[in-house]
């Protein structure tokens, strides 16, 4: 129902709520590697050879590795959230030319220790990315 110009607007969501555990030699843990929250938005648009896109991706904290003798050693990913953008435009048949950029809100990731997101053992700005180049099908 968009004029022309307007149509190939859209938008796109996702969310993942998990709620689940496991128990290992008489410990109730959480999921390994599983976060309980999850969710993305993206709006995109995708008409005369233009393809472009900005997201939001989040991620929950959730369990990494297990230290079965001492809980106060198991450790946590950090909760993150990362906007990434790409534009595409169509050459001609199956040649694109595009930019694209990889958490451009430069999240850093995290690490910690015991269940408790003050005792940090890992840091990390790992950056913001940008990508330009050619993309070919066939």
């Amino acid at each position: 129902y968009l004029p022309d110009a307007l149509a190939g607007l859209g938008v796109s969501a996702s969310a993942t709520f998990l709620d689940g555990e496991t128990e290992v030699n008489g410990e109730t843990l959480p999921l390994l590697n599983q976060a309980e929250k999850t969710y993305a938005l993206t709006f995109f648009y995708q008409n005369h050879g233009v393809d472009a896109s900005v997201s939001y991706a989040y991620n929950d904290s959730f369990l990494t590795d297990v230290n079965l003798a001492d809980s106060d050693l198991d450790l946590y990913q950090g909760s993150f959230g990362r906007w990434d953008a790409k534009v595409s435009y169509e050459l001609r048949e199956d040649l694109k030319l595009f930019i694209e950029g990889v958490n451009l809100n430069d999240e850093p990731t995290s690490e910690f220790q015991g269940g408790s997101d003050s005792r940090v053992t890992e840091f990390e700005y790992v950056g913001r990315s940008v990508y330009l180049g050619f993309s070919f099908g066939f």
